[in-house]
């Protein structure tokens, strides 16, 4: 169930196009709660949190990715920095 799932990362390579413009809406209408996709080509990290009524209320992106907090797991954080190597 969706419910169920605190944090989806998607890692892309080629289907960045994809990724952002059907599975991120299609995320937000089932309510994951937040999403990260690891853009490769861009060497970018996109993250998609809040999602209501069928979008995500809060988008941001970063080319420097550090330590990055989950929404759903106050006091978790996942250290992104070693992306860009």
């Amino acid at each position: 169930m969706a419910a169920d799932i605190l944090l989806l990362i998607d890692v892309s390579d080629s289907t960045v196009r994809y990724d952002r413009e059907i599975k991120v809406p299609l995320y937000a209408q089932h309510d994951i709660s937040e999403v990260w996709i690891v853009d490769l080509p861009a060497a970018e990290v996109h993250f998609y949190r809040s999602p209501a009524k069928g979008k995500y209320a809060v988008v941001s992106s970063t080319p420097e990715p550090g330590v990055t907090s989950i929404a759903a797991l106050p006091g978790a954080a996942v250290d992104l920095s070693q992306l860009r190597s």
